[in-house]
């Protein structure tokens, strides 16, 4: 007995993603295939549950633009059926990413003369790109005069990596992310304290004596 599919259809499409749904006459696992009408780019997506009762979320489409889907379903007989090809369009994106989830990391680069590597990771809603406004120091200004490279790749997770910052020193930066439409969105502003390379015995030894006693300010080792 081969599953027949019915009652395909959408229950919702939007920038990047689009949620389909149908059900099947004997339970099944299934395999949706989306393509790209302009580019012919295929994209598969599995669920590999035995049910007649189907739902599956299509994500990381592009926004604007055509698509063909099918259905594949095999029963537990490993009998496939397919269902007829259907198109659908995504939606234009109206509303900028929502930026959330920002987290710091900074460490001292082993062997490289207190060098600071930082790292700054967050996520967004929707597929956008990666920038950090940053400056040194804290000030009342809303402007941020340095900035890291902007990654043109459109992803929900991002970081970014860099050495731009020096150690000991209080930093203020922002986050920038642009979606495929080009509707911008800033985080909050956000200050680091990157860590101070840690003196070591010598240095502790010549400072207390310098202190004390003042007389090493001149004696050149």
């Amino acid at each position: 007995m081969f599953s027949e599919i019915k009652d395909l259809g959408f229950r919702s499409i939007g920038a990047d993603e689009a949620v389909v749904s149908w059900t099947t006459s004997i339970p099944t696992k299934t395999t949706v295939e989306v393509t790209d009408t302009a580019t012919g780019e295929k994209s598969v997506y599995e669920d590999a549950s035995f049910l007649k009762e189907h739902t599956l979320a299509v994500t990381n489409l592009s926004f604007s633009t055509n698509y063909v889907l099918q259905v594949l379903s095999e029963d537990e007989a490993g009998s496939l059926s397919s269902s007829s090809v259907i198109p659908f369009s995504t939606q234009a994106s109206l509303i900028p990413p929502v930026i959330s989830d920002v987290r710091t990391s900074t460490a001292l680069v082993p062997g490289q003369g207190g060098k600071v590597q930082t790292i700054i990771s967050w996520r967004t809603d929707k597929p956008s790109t990666s920038r950090v406004l940053y400056e040194h120091g804290v000030s009342a200004s809303t402007e941020l005069s340095a900035f890291t490279p902007l990654n043109l790749n459109l992803v929900k997770d991002h970081v970014v990596v860099t050495t731009a910052f020096k150690p000991g020193a209080v930093y203020r930066f922002r986050i920038e992310s642009i979606d495929g439409a080009g509707h911008i969105s800033y985080s909050k502003d956000y200050t680091i304290l990157t860590p101070r390379q840690e003196e070591n015995i010598v240095d502790l030894i010549i400072d207390n004596f310098e202190q004390s006693f003042g007389f090493l300010k001149r004696v050149k080792f």
